[in-house]
């Protein structure tokens, strides 16, 4: 395009937010490369850091004013708790940086400023209540300049804002020279590029992960099988779901792609020009008004005014509190509206909660495993980027570890195998527990630190870990803040006499996607690393293995066995009182049913059936 329209925009924030610095980039190069490159124009950011250069002047802050404040038309401010730093004439940085952009306001009229405040819960001991004052008496400081300041909820809530708000800026800028016709265009390009992002997100596992996406196959009912199975259950095309939605429910157990089915769904209709909105269970408010959530959501995506063609639930539970009450709420509000439900719990049971009744009919479909096929494609996408090795050699040992591991054929599985493989690679196949021990070693090995941190080792972080799982099995709760995190190991590392830098250990887990956000919240994406974790810790401390046994808690978490056994391949005594509990439970059944172990069930009933009768059921069940 020749003749691009450039804006400038000026980032002002103290220390403490970071995040939001790079979040601005981030929404910068997403507006460019959508709304930028339909109406000719283009954001650029000016931050000291990145573009101010060594020179002199009657301070610091005033070489920061001149190379970067003479030239801009937005400006952008960012505060949490911190004010910062006091300049010469003001009490920090970043209120003069404002001043200078409201006196050009007032002088021309024609800068932007917009300003943010996080609001975000703060553990108070952190809090500097000085600097917290300054910013408390800035933000009236704002309104009485007629300025409105906007707050919002982290970063992540920051992100949509600012997104949402940049949108909105540009389509009212450049609406007085553009048709409306190039506004719509820029619009539904932005929107495809925020669902673009989702479905990237979704199928982004783990740190440097290729980015592959297989074909999900639907049918009416599924074995989740490792084996392959005869199965002559029609398939449902997802296309002609996407053409023609009905309210139907999408069965899949934990970790089979039901998210990323979500994304993919939304973003063919969207190609249809159908809007497809989405919801995930595990960030609905049941307090609020689903109609409310629903108007948030097309808030985000500057589709307001847009009918909605289907909404998908996502995360939906059975047996989550409040998800009958949403469900209900949905089916209510939008009664003509189809509903697609993505179900991770195996049962469907509309009325399991007491006086909710859900008057709406559902099919009800299945999202396969894997066929050979795809986890072909899977492992020739990988090894494409990656190198691991002969793609037949790779199929074969990812095909086998999952049947060795006894886990599902899924893209999440293949990906873990793959990742794990990239270093270590080895035809021989590996227990479950060795595979999770060899990718602790490569996750911790390939990421990515600033130069001040240092490389945790691997057998201290799985040694706090344990510790750290232990408390939560001992207290049952399992969601966890990230100061509670850190506080609680940090002592631990106190007394055990660990050098360990627990916030790099916190932020390897979340960028890696072990653990994960939810509810403000943090908590571990899959319920095997907690086992895994407590099994460690019951081969170095005794106590904690006593009352796993003498609680009998291995029953509520049978996959700490698998673990426990697997950790030194020699754990006979674990092996011996599950041995002792099945006799325990026989002779049960025995002295109740007075049904002994040879007891035959066919000999008693004298069964004797023909061969014809046997040829037939043969027919029937092969």
């Amino acid at each position: 395009m020749t003749n691009v329209k450039i804006y400038k925009c000026f980032i002002a924030s103290p220390s403490d937010t970071r995040k939001e610095r790079d979040i601005c980039d981030k929404v910068f190069q997403e507006i460019n490369k959508t709304q930028g490159e339909q109406l000719g124009f283009r954001i650029e950011s000016k931050k000291w850091e990145n573009d101010a250069r060594p020179s002199f002047g009657k301070s610091s802050q005033d070489v920061i004013n001149k190379q970067l404040l003479a030239d801009f038309q937005l400006f952008i401010g960012i505060m949490f708790t911190k004010f910062g730093t006091p300049t010469e004439k003001f009490n920090s940085g970043t209120e003069e940086e404002f001043y200078l952009a409201y006196d050009k306001y007032e002088e021309k009229g024609d800068i932007e400023i917009m300003f943010y405040f996080n609001d975000e819960p703060i553990n108070p001991t952190s809090i500097d209540l000085k600097q917290l004052s300054n910013v408390k008496e800035f933000k009236e400081l704002i309104s009485d300049c007629g300025g409105l300041y906007w707050s919002y909820q982290g970063v992540n809530d920051f992100e949509e804002k600012l997104r949402l708000h940049l949108n909105k800026y540009f389509i009212d800028k450049e609406e007085t020279s553009q048709d409306k016709s190039n506004a719509d265009t820029h619009i539904s390009m932005s929107v495809s590029e925020l669902l673009k992002d989702r479905l990237n997100e979704s199928l982004s596992t783990f740190y440097n992960q290729p980015e592959i996406w297989v074909d999900p196959i639907l049918r009416e009912s599924e074995n989740h099988n490792n084996e392959s199975v005869k199965n002559d259950k029609i398939e449902v095309k997802i296309d002609e779901l996407v053409k023609n939605p009905y309210s139907v429910i999408i069965n899949a157990p934990p970790q089979f792609g039901l998210t990323c089915l979500s994304h993919h769904l939304i973003i063919e209709a969207w190609n249809s020009d159908s809007l497809w909105v989405y919801l995930d269970m595990n960030k609905i408010n049941i307090q609020i008004d689903i109609e409310k959530t629903i108007k948030k959501e097309l808030k985000k995506l500057n589709l307001e005014n847009r009918a909605i063609d289907c909404i998908i639930l996502d995360s939906w539970k059975s047996s989550l509190t409040g998800s009958m009450k949403v469900l209900r709420g949905i089916c209510n509000t939008f009664k003509d509206t189809p509903l697609v439900i993505m179900n991770t719990t195996g049962d469907f049971k509309l009325n399991s909660e007491h006086d909710i009744k859900i008057n709406r009919k559902f099919r009800e479909l299945t999202l396969s495993a894997l066929s050979r096929n795809s986890i072909r494609k899977v492992v020739s996408d990988y090894n494409t980027k990656k190198n691991i090795g002969d793609e037949n050699i790779v199929l074969d040992k990812v095909v086998k570890d999952m049947e060795v591991l006894n886990i599902h054929r899924t893209p999440l599985n293949c990906i873990t195998l793959l990742k794990i493989s990239e270093k270590h690679f080895d035809e021989s196949p590996i227990n479950r527990t060795k595979m999770i021990e060899m990718f602790l070693f490569v996750l911790f090995d390939l990421v990515e630190l600033p130069t001040y941190q240092t490389k945790p080792d691997v057998k201290d972080c799985e040694h706090v870990l344990g510790y750290f799982c232990e408390q939560m099995i001992k207290e049952r709760t399992y969601d966890f803040s990230r100061d509670e995190f850190v506080k609680r190991l940090n002592m631990f590392c106190d007394e055990n006499l660990l050098d360990l830098e627990i916030i790099v250990v916190f932020d390897v887990l979340l960028e890696n996607r072990i653990i994960v956000e939810c509810n403000g919240k943090f908590r571990f994406k899959a319920t095997y690393w907690i086992y895994y974790f407590v099994a460690n810790q019951m081969h170095v401390n005794n106590d904690f293995y006593q009352y796993i046994v003498n609680n009998e808690i291995y029953i509520d978490f049978p996959e700490v066995i698998e673990f426990y056994t697997g950790i030194d391949r020699k754990s006979s005594d674990m092996i011996r009182i599950l041995t002792d509990d099945l006799s325990k439970q026989c002779a049960i059944v025995e002295n109740k049913t007075g049904l002994t172990i040879n007891f035959n069930l066919l000999e008693a009933m004298e069964w004797n059936p023909s061969e014809k009768h046997i040829e037939a059921n043969h027919d029937t069940f092969s």
